[in-house]
């Protein structure tokens, strides 16, 4: 198994400390202003300490993403493509990890791009990871998968001592891994797979994020 040392968890040994939500979106065309908007709504929920993983199918959709998100003054972007040499990647990862030396409300939220091909594999993230979004959803088991573990570490990092600590969305304390799948119309009959992939029940996204993130 590439970058792991010894076999990776079951899909429900993945799932069992994580929650799965979805967004309807109208068409393909839709994703990048919900996208927008649903940024949004975390900035307007809580502080900035939440970062968030983005993960989409292919490289024109990351290139698209990079695009509309790194212009931003309000977020750190940070993204990982194919054409990477290892010293790049691990700068990005570095960057992504690191602390910006803002804090507050004035703190840029961190994001990290990435289609399925580039995701870290044995690479931790920061502590902050708690959210990932799948811009497309995953076609194969073996995709979730991956997408699930890859916030299992932070998570397990937690620990019991800082739950409580901070408020709202931006603490990212004391709670599990968080996925939010955005779901086109014409994709409706891959909420029942996501959910047989997952083993769980894929609910809708509610009205107030703050109420998931407490």
């Amino acid at each position: 198994r590439e970058g792991g040392g010894g076999p990776g968890p079951t899909m429900a040994e993945a799932t069992s400390s994580s929650r799965q939500y979805y967004i309807a979106v109208g068409n393909a065309r839709m994703k990048l202003p919900t996208l927008t908007n649903l940024l949004n709504s975390l900035d307007a929920a809580g502080s900035r300490d939440l970062a968030v993983v983005i993960v989409c199918n292919s490289r024109d959709t990351l290139d698209e993403l990079v695009g509309a998100l790194s212009g931003l003054q309000r977020y750190a972007c940070h993204y990982l493509h194919s054409d990477m040499h290892a010293q790049w990647r691990k700068k990005v990862l570095d960057g992504f990890n690191g602390d910006s030396g803002d804090s507050g409300q004035d703190a840029p939220r961190k994001i990290l791009l990435s289609s399925d091909v580039c995701l870290p594999r044995g690479e931790p993230l920061r502590r902050g990871s708690r959210l990932l979004i799948n811009y497309d959803l995953p076609g194969k088991r073996e995709q979730l998968l991956r997408r699930v573990s890859l916030l299992l570490g932070d998570a397990s990092s937690s620990g019991g001592g800082d739950s409580g600590k901070g408020s709202g969305v931006g603490s990212g304390v004391g709670i599990g891994p968080t996925f939010i799948n955005f779901l086109v119309a014409n994709e409706a009959s891959m909420l029942k797979s996501l959910e047989n992939f997952a083993s769980q029940k894929v609910e809708e996204l509610p009205l107030v994020l703050s109420d998931i993130f407490e």
